[in-house]
């Protein structure tokens, strides 16, 4: 501090000038810099909720699609499960008239037998 007040007064001023320049240089140098990286997140911030609004909605209609699936994969179960139980039952069907059949030709064969 002694050393500025023995100075001349222009070359004090002149030299506080160029001191207060620097200090307000890197100031602004600063702001401008957090500024920018402000924005820079800002930006950041904003493509990652539009990210992440797409990953919502595919995962939406992945669940959709997945949902779907699953319901036709029921609905086909229920129908393969139905066509079983019709063919048993038609299979037992097929028994029973052959067997009737069967029975019906033995008589028919004793009938033949008797008479002749």
């Amino acid at each position: 501090m002694k050393l500025f007040l023995k100075m001349p007064q222009r070359a004090l001023s002149v030299s506080l000038n160029r001191g207060l320049l620097k200090s307000i240089m890197k100031q602004m140098v600063r702001r401008l810099s957090l500024k920018a990286n402000q924005k820079s997140l800002i930006n950041q911030s904003l493509i990652n909720q539009k990210s992440l609004k797409k990953q919502l909605k595919l995962k939406k209609t992945l669940s959709l699609i997945n949902q779907k699936l699953l319901k036709k994969q029921l609905k086909m179960k229920k129908m393969s499960l139905i066509n079983q139980k019709s063919r048993k039952k038609q299979l037992k069907m097929k028994k029973k008239l052959s067997l009737i059949n069967q029975k019906s030709l033995k008589k028919q064969v004793k009938l033949k037998k008797k008479l002749s």
